[in-house]
């Protein structure tokens, strides 16, 4: 075990791996801890009841979005919407939802539940009936570079950053989150490798019809992880930069609407440093590269306020892929690069309170 201390508790990670055969797809495109454990998306269905031991189901298509309702799992994949069931040992298919195969992203929240493709968003009371936005985001509505990558010395990997929108006729929704209030749409201009720069964000109390927040992106001129906004106790933590300037961002939301940046300086969050974040009961845990330091990990109670940076444990620390993260109730678990290897961070006990 590898000891590391932060203001989240006091962790013991230790390296696993799994059973020869067997290995995570990495990566995990999207997970939700469930009452029954943790549950993952890749090319199949991973569930745990301990993070230790995985079982898996083959799931028609491949990747997606995963969201909770109330015990049920709700699953999109680029094939079919699925509602899954606990049965009391495994996780089973009960019903297909009435979604195009083109539905990327479900926000599931106390107003229902939303779905969203590239151009669309549905709305569901009850998970089962999918009604489409009367009047979803604008999506003529955008902002795109002015400077034309073509004219940049380095002109193809201009085009991988934020300048690559420029010439864009459109937008397209990137994510959909869930409020107490209602829904969030996130848009942003079309991208040859879909970064999603300067995106703008819109509000709907009731799914079905959307407005924009303000005139402009809450996120200035940066890119964001569109797919990797993390949300706990109906806090919103985004990650996100600019690459020309070498720069990497946090923003920190209690509405999903009003974003302010965490007092935290890193690295850009491109190919050689991206960035990642997820929360649970235990607190929030973001992994990055700071400024002059290599790929490393970061708590906070709060998602404003962060300590780091941490070395990551072993079995995290290979090659430049950015590890997946889940945080859970007294419990951290994390894939990296080796899809046959995983890590868990457990609190350790208190020596006050004995065994």
């Amino acid at each position: 075990p590898v000891a590391m201390s932060t203001p989240i508790g006091d962790f013991e990670f230790v390296t696993m791996g799994l059973p020869p055969g067997d290995e995570f797809d990495f990566p995990f495109h999207t997970t939700v801890v469930t009452p029954q454990g943790p549950v993952a998306l890749d090319e199949s269905l991973w569930w745990s009841s301990d993070y230790l031991t995985w079982n898996h189901i083959a799931i028609d298509g491949d990747y997606g979005d995963i969201g909770l309702l109330d015990d049920d799992l709700m699953v999109i994949t680029n094939a079919v919407a699925s509602r899954f069931v606990w049965d009391g040992s495994r996780w089973v298919q009960e019903a297909i939802l009435d979604l195009p195969d083109s539905a990327e992203r479900i926000a599931t929240g106390p107003r229902g539940i939303v779905a969203a493709t590239p151009t669309s968003i549905f709305y569901s009371l009850d998970g089962v009936t999918f009604t489409e936005a009367e009047q979803g985001p604008d999506l003529e509505r955008f902002a795109a570079s002015q400077v034309d990558p073509d004219e940049e010395e380095y002109s193809e990997a201009a085009k991988t950053d934020c300048r690559g929108t420029f010439g864009a006729t459109e937008a397209r929704i990137r994510t959909v989150l869930a409020t107490q209030a209602g829904f969030v749409a996130v848009t942003s201009a079309t991208h040859a490798t879909d970064e999603v720069c300067s995106p703008f964000v819109w509000f709907s109390s009731d799914g079905l019809t959307w407005e924009p927040v303000s005139d402009g992106s809450p996120f200035g001129a940066a890119s964001v992880d569109a797919l990797s906004i993390a949300e706990h106790d109906g806090r919103f933590v985004a990650i996100g930069g600019i690459e020309a300037e070498g720069r990497g961002f946090v923003w920190v939301s209690d509405d999903a609407i009003k974003w302010r940046l965490a007092d935290l300086d890193l690295s850009s969050p491109h190919m050689t440093s991206p960035l990642m974040v997820d929360a649970g009961d235990l607190g929030w845990v973001l992994g990055g590269a700071g400024t002059g330091t290599d790929f490393a990990l970061w708590f906070s109670p709060d998602g404003y306020t962060w300590d780091g940076p941490h070395a990551l444990p072993e079995g995290l620390r290979v090659g430049w892929l950015v590890p997946e993260i889940v945080v859970g109730t007294d419990t951290i678990f994390g894939v990296g690069y080796r899809e046959e290897v995983f890590v868990i961070g457990h609190l350790r006990p208190d020596p006050a309170q004995g065994d």
